[in-house]
């Protein structure tokens, strides 16, 4: 698992500059006091974070979302947990941020990645699953009124 998502860093640092206006992303880190009174900093590589920047043409634009991926002992078996951090007005995300997308549910394999998970987290964004919402009134709204739920996401 460990030297999986190593691997996966590795391969975002190096792709990093096509997704600079899409999303940044790492392990967390940790700082760990040594004996000689100095720090030194430690990748976490079951804990990312990541920040997610709005997508074009979506009443998200122009903001930004922390959001924490945990990884279990059997990733790449297992999924992800994704957290929306910040707040989020939006069908699939609930308002303590859990997030329903197919992909971390029924439909996980092995050889989805890092990437791929937040590149299909931008993409919700963008187009909302609204007929089977994790935030029931988001989903309603956007179902019945397109532009009072743009305002609201634009507020919240």
């Amino acid at each position: 698992m460990l030297r999986k998502l190593h691997r996966e860093f590795i391969d975002l640092q190096k792709n990093q500059e096509q997704y600079n206006d899409l999303f940044k992303t790492s392990p967390k880190k940790e700082k760990n006091l040594q004996p000689d009174g100095s720090f030194e900093e430690e990748y976490i590589y079951k804990t990312w974070t990541a920040v997610i920047y709005g997508p074009v043409n979506t009443p998200y634009v122009g903001k930004k979302f922390n959001v924490l991926m945990n990884f279990p002992d059997a990733y790449p078996y297992e999924p992800p947990e994704v957290k929306f951090i910040s707040g989020i007005y939006h069908p699939n995300i609930s308002l303590t941020g859990d997030v329903c997308i197919d992909i971390l549910k029924q439909n996980w394999s092995a050889a989805l990645s890092i990437e791929k998970i937040l590149l299909s987290i931008i993409s919700l964004l963008a187009a909302p699953n609204a007929s089977d919402p994790l935030n029931q009134e988001a989903g309603k709204t956007y179902l019945e009124n397109i532009e009072s739920f743009n305002k609201k996401a634009q507020a919240f």
